[in-house]
């Protein structure tokens, strides 16, 4: 089963590409930031994760986060 790392990760919603990066993973949270080093345009989340049994998800800015999306760091 794949479970949430830390790092900076990309996935696409249609033709446009959102990059977001994980900064703290425990047992029942993740913490997501957006817009990073943007200034006032950052934001960042705390969401709770479900574990489907193949992957985790958590739902943060209107976006499904999955842990299987594409690593770049």
């Amino acid at each position: 089963m794949k479970k949430f790392e830390v790092g900076e990760y990309r996935t696409y919603i249609g033709s446009s590409e959102v990059r977001y990066w994980i900064e703290k993973v425990t047992a029942k949270t993740v913490t997501v930031t957006i817009h990073k080093g943007s200034g006032r345009y950052e934001k960042t989340k705390r969401c709770k994760v479900v574990d489907c049994g193949v992957m985790q998800y958590c739902e943060a800015f209107g976006l499904y986060i999955e842990s299987d999306h594409d690593k770049i760091q």
